[in-house]
């Protein structure tokens, strides 16, 4: 708090757009949907608390980077279940906010042997993140099977060939 009170006085500006919280070291550190659930929440009712007690107008915008995987049902529920709670968060605090979930997939689930399998928990996950609503995905070089532009073409393509193929 310290750190962020010094901030606040040497901005000039006090207006902050959005509210960032990186949850996706919560999947990697947790095994348990509910616990990693639980520790989302947490982490942002904390934020909140933070931007209270320093006075701080607390912003009109939440972006939430969540980390999934391939287990098409608990990923669903877990991104309906943070939905639910966050709206029910910002009732509590009396606080209206947007919110914007960005979703990128957990890396550390990924096999170094079944490469071409990589791809299936890839697309299962990037389905669970449209179906569920999410305002963006992630992708990084390090979710390509191999070296190389066309294998960075097929991870590109997964969102889009989801996108038309099941016209949501």
């Amino acid at each position: 708090t310290d750190l962020i009170n010094k901030c606040n006085n040497e901005i000039t500006n006090n207006s902050y757009r959005c509210l960032f919280v990186d949850a996706t070291i919560y999947s990697s550190i947790f095994i348990d949907v509910n616990i990693e659930v639980s520790h989302i929440i947490s982490h942002i009712n904390e934020s909140i608390e933070i931007y209270k007690s320093l006075k701080i107008p607390l912003p009109k915008k939440l972006i939430l980077k969540t980390a999934i995987n391939a287990d098409f049902i608990h990923q669903v529920s877990k991104i309906r279940a943070l939905k639910g709670l966050i709206v029910q968060l910002f009732k509590v605090h009396k606080e209206g906010i947007e919110i914007q979930l960005e979703c990128s997939y957990n890396d550390s689930l990924l096999s170094p042997v079944e490469k071409e399998n990589n791809l299936l928990r890839m697309t299962t996950a990037f389905l669970v993140a449209i179906i569920s609503g999410a305002n963006g995905i992630e992708l990084t070089d390090l979710l390509a099977i191999k070296k190389g532009e066309y294998w960075q073409k097929i991870i590109t393509n997964i969102p889009i060939i989801l996108l038309e193929e099941s016209q949501l």
